[in-house]
């Protein structure tokens, strides 16, 4: 399994929205992780069918328990920036899928960008 994650992406969680509308994001987080672009058809949380731009798999034994959220950021590469709303290709997350593998021992995290 760990030698399917070839890519480094860089992870922004979303933390809150100030008084302003402005979204405060934590610290970047660097995760091992498989990058597809790819357009997939799946269902947003509001229940619209939205279409992915690329689906980021990542494994969870290096996370526990997932710590990716709707709303925060990707980019496939490794960046120190604070604000990732400012770069071109860092992605916002539309949803975010676990999938355990055949025995449950270990699951999976799929990003939908």
């Amino acid at each position: 399994m760990p030698n399917n994650y070839k890519d480094q992406i860089t992870y922004w969680p979303k933390l809150s929205v100030d008084g302003y509308g402005t979204i405060i994001f934590g610290a970047p987080q660097i995760h091992d992780a498989r990058w597809e672009e790819k357009n997939e058809q799946f269902m947003s949380p509001q229940g619209d069918i939205a279409i992915t731009k690329a689906v980021v798999h990542i494994p969870s034994y290096q996370t526990g328990h997932s710590p990716f959220t709707v709303g925060g950021y990707v980019l496939l590469g490794v960046s120190n920036v604070v604000d990732p709303t400012i770069l071109e290709f860092a992605f916002i997350v539309r949803q975010v899928v676990r999938i355990p593998d055949l025995r449950y021992v270990r699951n999976e995290n799929r990003l939908l960008l």
